[in-house]
């Protein structure tokens, strides 16, 4: 039986659409960091390039075919998001640890034309 309870909830984000797999997964990979660093050491503030940096060293190790690290044995695509999700976490709540270096404006405006502009808009590969 549904609940005939109201709640206005529409607007709000639905967690449930997450795939469980990847919450347990990257949970598991802040469980060992908080093990070997600390509860929230992160939270202190670790730079941005360095989360960067980590979570694009576990993509290209994943992309050369090692599924897990060695340390702990986690997949490397859940190390990928935990460093990811630090960063976004930064940088919403410690902007103080962005150290990216940024183009200005209008460079970045004509980088992005020139990535767009040699796009392959068509269909995709398979």
């Amino acid at each position: 039986m549904k609940g005939k309870g109201t709640k206005f909830d529409n607007n709000k984000p639905k967690i449930s659409l997450m795939p469980q797999s990847v919450i347990f997964e990257v949970s598991k990979v802040f469980t060992h960091g908080a093990k070997k660093y600390g509860k929230y050491n992160w939270k202190k503030g670790i730079s941005q390039t360095r989360l960067l940096d980590a979570a694009m060293r576990h993509i290209l190790w994943y992309l050369l075919g090692e599924d897990n690290d060695k340390e702990w044995g986690c997949n490397h695509l859940a190390h990928a998001i935990a460093s990811l999700s630090m960063a976004l976490d930064q940088h919403y709540f410690n902007p103080a640890e962005d150290d990216r270096y940024k183009l200005d404006k209008d460079l970045l405006d004509k980088w992005s034309g020139y990535i767009y502009e040699r796009t392959d808009h068509g269909e995709s590969e398979d």
